[in-house]
């Protein structure tokens, strides 16, 4: 299974992830990435971007966004 890895930006910080983790497709390592993105803005108010790297490490393979605030409106209409 091919190797991904998922630095965030977290309001202008960039974190690395340096372990990765494995998943059989780019569609479900993306998926992952918007899991992490809206578990990270839960309980902040400032705005995450995951990143997709695939494991030649240079390749972007996408990225998902949450803003914290976004989230909180979308719960509230709910």
């Amino acid at each position: 299974m091919p190797m991904f890895f998922f630095p965030v930006d977290y309001d202008g910080v960039r974190c690395d992830d340096e372990r990765g983790q494995d998943f059989s497709t780019a569609e479900a390592a993306v998926d992952h990435a918007r899991l992490i993105a809206e578990e990270l803005s839960r309980n902040h108010s400032k705005s995450v971007s995951v990143f997709v790297v695939g494991e030649d490490g240079a390749r972007v393979v996408g990225s998902a966004s949450a803003d914290a605030e976004d989230e909180k409106r979308v719960a509230r209409r709910a």
